[in-house]
């Protein structure tokens, strides 16, 4: 796969409108489809350009796009963020948004300038 492939699908997972009636969802399932790669392939792909699999890629987007929401609009309920990127679970959610960023989603109102990448 070229880089500018690689691109195109990561691009095309970051643009996925949250609001558009498709609430963030994206699946492995749904990049096979578009890329018509194997789902193999795909891991192979993707832990090779960003060292994670396609799920934790699309993880990691959800939860960049979760704290961006969170920091810009302070009257937002957490569950609320969480149900617009996708995320259903709200234990799961939190948990990982915990881990991933050092702080509770609920502690996001507040200005948190560090963000631990992994």
């Amino acid at each position: 796969m070229k880089v500018q492939e690689v691109k195109y699908i990561s691009d095309y997972i970051i643009s996925i409108k949250f609001d558009d009636g498709v609430n963030g969802t994206i699946e492995l399932k749904d990049l096979v489809k578009i890329t018509q790669y194997s789902e193999r392939s795909l891991q192979l792909i993707f832990k090779k350009r960003f060292n994670l699999s396609p799920i934790q890629y699309i993880e990691r987007e959800r939860l960049l796009k979760s704290k961006e929401m969170l920091s810009k609009n302070p009257s937002l309920k957490v569950s609320e963020v969480a149900l617009h990127v996708g995320l259903n679970l709200l234990g799961r959610f939190s948990i990982n948004f915990k881990k991933f960023f050092g702080y509770s989603p609920s502690q996001s109102h507040q200005k948190h300038p560090e963000v631990k990448e992994n």
